[in-house]
């Protein structure tokens, strides 16, 4: 929703400087500081009328006295009259007072100069609001040639702008001889470059920063809002395991970008911090300005089996046909049996009540703003409409899961009904791809390169933010044994123990969703026992594991705090520089999703554009406020914005009222 903060007066014209008018009833000529001219004694004396005429009152025939060269510019001067004429004249060039306001309600206002920003953006329609980032990955690109032949020496210039952008929810990567890196569009196997960039987590003081790559890999790395990134390590196959000591001089997000160039054979590279790995939940990245939807493919129909992930950003997002095949770049391994799920957030720019309607071949799954509104997960075809739902100006959660039983395959995503967006496919630039706060998921795969044998246990170890708490999960393996009917299993997690199949006879894939482990603490040791009461040998080949989960802490795709210093304002660019500034009156703001004190402006003024930098800031000013700041030609202003990292402050307009003479 788009609110005028308290104290809003009346809403102006158009961007940029706005003279309002004179006072009513006044004009150019009868208002001089709050003196009228014909008081003075000296009525309708100006600088075009003292050249050409007598002093008004003066003699008719003053003319041909010395006191009639007051006109003439030389003697004038000289003349005691001369300097009283001076003094009038300088407080009649004066001019009125006019009242007028600075207004930034656009992108280019907002970003004239340009301004200084601290996780912040600014953003279509026209607005100021924190950074936007996908939670537990990073993002990846990738090259269909090797960009460099030796780690040691390679830095981040030799790595172009991607292509297509995909997303590692993982800090390594492993892929098999004549296999390719999926989501970035690498197509051949021999020889490829592929990088990982965004932001990892590390509190403050020394860490030891480890890198492995087959064939060539550096790291570089940045201290949190820099620009400025370092080389910590580069490696070569022969070199194994590198580490270098890297100093975190503030807790925070540090900037980070590595890349492993592939020659031959399979290809790996990992990260490690203090010789461990990077949980997903302290890597993040950036996503505003990058439209579309994160996009992950699952290798069971199930959402099982993670087999690659991708940010989708096609002008087909949520609105594929791929008829009797899969999607591509995404690893999975067959046409059939696979799952693939959307998620991210969708921009409103007219609040109001929407319907949404979700075409699947097969089965479909919808969340808005963390509410599921169709749930029809099987293996028939779905074409389902929500009901009515109630949608404020700004950005919103959306996950779309489609699973593919046999046959064909489609989804299509549709805004049926509303005051926007009607009819079409949803417009990719109001997309932008995050995980979604109320039904996030963490999946685990164990393929042990030696089978467990039965009556034996896979251990699943998921890591996510403290106080996330499972809303389902979801179990699937294949075991091989004679006698499938003498197996039975059970999870195990925190205590609480889910026995998912007793005996009976079931397939060598089956999948279960026990509701014993819903509400209960998601991290921690997931444990999935198998037990048989035949003699006879048996072995668990593959199990999967995944846990859906709400995360209620904090983590969500808003950066907490976004800072905007606009640049330098000429408060006299409307007169053309003349006249002065005489006083700075009132602040009014308008932004969207407002949620307790999320907005505050700082202000100082100058009296010229290379020392303002050097002036204290005031406030902070909420809506309403009348400044308490010096008036001088020109002003700054800087805006604060805070966030509970779920909901998004975002600034639509400042205006700031002021006076000139």
């Amino acid at each position: 929703m788009r609110t005028w903060l308290p104290g809003l007066a009346l809403t102006l014209a158009a961007c940029g400087f706005h003279p309002s008018g004179e006072r009513p009833g006044d004009g150019d000529a009868s208002v001089d500081g709050g003196i009228d001219d014909a008081a003075e004694g000296d009525a309708g004396d100006s600088d075009a009328g003292d050249a050409a005429m007598p002093d008004a009152g003066a003699d008719a025939g003053d003319a041909a006295t010395p006191d009639a060269a007051t006109d003439d510019a030389a003697t004038d001067a000289a003349t005691a009259d001369a300097a009283t004429d001076a003094a009038t004249d300088a407080e009649v060039d004066a001019g009125p007072i006019v009242m007028r306001t600075l207004v930034d309600d656009s992108t280019a206002d907002f970003g004239a100069g340009p301004p200084a920003l601290v996780d912040g953006r600014i953003d279509a329609p026209g607005v100021f609001a924190p950074r936007a980032y996908y939670v537990g990955g990073l993002c990846t690109g990738g090259s269909n040639s090797r960009l460099f032949d030796d780690g040691t020496t390679a830095t981040w210039a030799a790595i172009p702008a991607a292509i297509k952008v995909g997303l590692a929810r993982a800090t390594q990567l492993a892929v098999a001889s004549g296999g390719l890196p999926t989501g970035v569009g690498i197509t051949d196997a021999a020889d490829w470059t592929y990088w990982f960039e965004g932001e990892v987590y590390l509190t403050a003081g020394g860490h030891a920063i480890g890198l492995s790559a087959d064939d060539h890999g550096f790291i570089e790395m940045a201290p949190p809002g820099s620009t400025v990134f370092t080389k910590v390590v580069g490696v070569n196959a022969a070199d194994g395991l590198q580490s270098a000591a890297y100093n975190a001089v503030n807790n925070g997000w540090h900037g980070i970008r590595y890349a492993v160039a592939q020659r031959t054979g399979a290809a790996s590279i990992a990260l490690e911090i203090d010789a461990a790995r990077v949980p997903r939940r302290l890597t993040r990245c950036r996503v505003d300005g990058r439209p579309g939807l994160t996009m992950i493919a699952f290798d069971e129909a199930e959402l099982l089996d993670v087999a690659g992930a991708t940010l989708d950003g096609t002008t087909q997002v949520v609105n594929m046909d791929w008829a009797s095949n899969r999607p591509t770049d995404l690893g999975l391994t067959g046409n059939d049996t696979y799952a693939v799920r959307w998620s991210g957030q969708l921009r409103i720019d007219v609040a109001g009540a929407f319907t949404f309607r979700l075409d699947t071949d097969d089965g479909q799954r919808l969340w808005i703003d963390g509410v599921k509104v169709l749930d029809a997960f099987d293996d028939s075809p779905h074409v389902l409409t929500t009901g009515s739902i109630t949608l404020t100006a700004g950005w919103h959660d959306v996950v779309v899961e489609h699973s593919e039983n046999i046959g064909d395959a489609h989804a299509t995503l549709r805004v049926q009904s509303g005051p926007e967006l009607t009819g079409a496919a949803i417009p990719p630039a109001r997309l932008r791809p995050s995980e979604a706060r109320r039904d996030r998921f963490e999946s685990s795969t164990s393929a042990p390169s030696s089978p467990t044998p039965i009556d034996g246990s896979v251990v699943f170890n998921v890591n996510v933010p403290a106080g996330a708490t499972v809303t389902g999960v979801d179990v699937g393996y294949r075991i091989s044994h004679p006698s499938l009917a003498s197996v039975s299993t059970s999870l195990v997690h925190a205590g609480i123990t889910s026995n998912l199949r007793g005996a009976g006879s079931f397939s060598t894939l089956d999948r279960f969703h026990p509701a014993a482990f819903d509400g209960a603490l998601v991290s921690g040791a997931w444990t999935l026992n198998f037990s048989s009461f035949s003699p006879q040998a048996g072995q668990v080949l593959e199990a999967w594991l995944t846990v859906h989960y709400a995360d209620l802490t904090g983590s969500g795709p808003i950066a907490p705090t976004a800072r905007l210093e606009s640049s330098v304002r000429d408060l006299l660019a409307p007169t053309g520089g003349n006249g002065a500034v005489v006083s700075i009156d009132q602040l009014r703001l308008a932004a969207r999703d407002v949620t307790g004190d999320v907005v505050s402006v700082w202000l100082r003024t100058c009296d010229a554009p290379g020392v303002c930098a050097g002036e204290p800031w005031a406030g902070p000013y909420a809506s309403g406020a009348s400044p308490g700041v010096v008036p001088r030609r020109y002003v700054q202003y800087a805006i604060d914005l805070s966030s509970d990292t779920d909901h998004e402050p975002a600034l639509d307009r400042l205006e700031l009222d002021y006076q000139t003479q």
